[in-house]
């Protein structure tokens, strides 16, 4: 039977208290223009049901309800219904926070009432792939320039001339290949309508989350900020080399010189040296901090995926998230 009264539901900034459905006593999701709208639980519960594979709004696949999740607040149980394919963050058993996102849509797709990713096998396939591709590909492209650095500062010309664009190119071919190898286990361990806490476009075990996880943080912050760093320290000494051989060849040019003149030339090109060098070490510094505390945090989660978490918890977890997530794109469009 249904419940004879619920809760307000949380619709965004939006709160509504009406919605019963004459069939199943719910709250219809598909109603009120609350379609595509994020579904906050309104207080602590338990998610004591889920379906979440029917056809957008569609009730045939999961009852008369549709797609639907079922809260226990204390003694009251409440069911909301018709809600998208694929959006449900939680799953059966799983505690939850008042003010928690129990229904998450793609953000791209919101506004349209779409959302491919979590519905569609093949869009979340190659949507995680080209996403997890790209950043990875941008640690590892700027870390090829840290090493180019290093060849052109050489005083050899054998290393100097490894630095040229037929070389550059195929390095670029070799990342990309080494990034389909290592991410296309994505396009098995990756599917559609998951009941994760990361979303429908999730893992599907706890080995493909570890695996991704790993693959994610040794291919975006371990070997690009190892690379920048050895490779940082080695143009510093070769700069180093280099101002002691302009120096002395100065001393020689000056003493060789019976006027007493001397230009202490190559001023300009040492300033640009050094100035080009205290910008890749803060390159380097930029990328560690904005990096390295996702990579942190994506295992953490994995760990902690099925570990009951207060609701203060819960909150401090998600505002961190949010800020490392942020720090990734303003570490990428920094640097």
């Amino acid at each position: 039977g249904g419940q004879s009264h619920h809760p307000p539901v949380l619709y965004g900034e939006a709160c509504v208290t009406q919605g019963f459905h004459a069939g199943h006593l719910g709250v219809d999701i598909g109603s009120y223009g609350a379609k595509s709208v994020n579904l906050y639980a309104v207080w602590d519960g338990t998610v004591i049901g889920t379906c979440n594979g029917a056809k957008d709004y569609d009730r045939a696949t999961c009852g008369d309800c549709g797609n639907y999740v079922q809260i226990r607040y204390n003694t009251v149980i409440v069911t909301y219904c018709h809600m998208k394919s694929g959006s449900l963050t939680v799953t059966n058993g799983q505690r939850v926070a008042k003010a928690q996102i129990v229904g998450l849509p793609t953000r791209f797709f919101n506004s349209f009432g779409l959302d491919l990713t979590a519905r569609y096998d093949i869009p979340c396939k190659f949507y995680m792939i080209t996403l997890l591709g790209s950043l990875s590909s941008s640690a590892l492209f700027i870390a090829l320039v840290s090493i180019e650095r290093w060849l052109n500062s050489c005083i050899e010309a054998n290393y100097r001339i490894i630095s040229s664009m037929k070389n550059v190119n195929r390095a670029i071919i070799t990342i990309v290949t080494i990034l389909i190898l290592c991410y296309g286990q994505m396009l098995y361990c990756h599917a559609a309508n998951q009941k994760s806490s990361r979303g429908a476009c999730a893992g599907i075990n706890i080995v493909c989350l570890y695996l991704n996880d790993f693959i994610h943080l040794i291919l975006f912050v371990i070997i690009p900020v190892s690379i920048m760093i050895i490779y940082g320290l080695l143009t510093l000494r070769n700069i180093k080399q280099t101002h002691h051989r302009i120096a002395n060849i100065n001393r020689n040019q000056i003493n060789n010189n019976v006027r007493g003149g001397g230009g202490g030339g190559g001023g300009g090109p040492q300033r640009q040296q050094s100035t080009l060098t205290a910008l890749m070490l803060i390159q380097v510094c930029l990328i560690t901090i904005c990096n390295l505390p996702v990579g942190i945090h994506k295992i953490y989660s994995t760990i902690t995926e099925n570990t009951y978490k207060s609701p203060k918890q819960r909150g401090i977890e998600t505002i961190i998230f949010q800020l490392v997530y942020l720090l990734t794109f303003v570490g990428t469009y920094l640097c």
